[in-house]
Parts: structure tokens; sequence; C-alpha cells
């Protein structure tokens, strides 16, 4: 399995790398309600 390594402020994320089609479906059923708009997220 292949990692990759990532760094935001200070913490290390480790991350598996997979397939694009891996990923779908999922976020499937999540809630769109009650989302900000990016100018309103900080």
């Amino acid at each position: 399995m292949r990692i990759t390594v990532l760094d935001k402020g200070g913490v290390i994320f480790l991350v598996p790398e997979r397939p694009i089609r891996d990923y779908r479906g999922i976020a499937r059923g999540t809630s769109l309600k009650g989302l900000r708009e990016k100018k309103d997220r900080h």
C-alpha cells in the first residue's frame, strides 16, 4: 500500500493512496442543509 504524507499546521496526516473510483459514494446521504458559503467560513 502506498501512503501520502501531509503536513498541515504541524500535524502529520498519513493518507492511503487509492484510485478515485474507490471514493465514489463516500458521502452518499449527506445533507447539504446548513452549509455556509465560502466567504462566511472564517
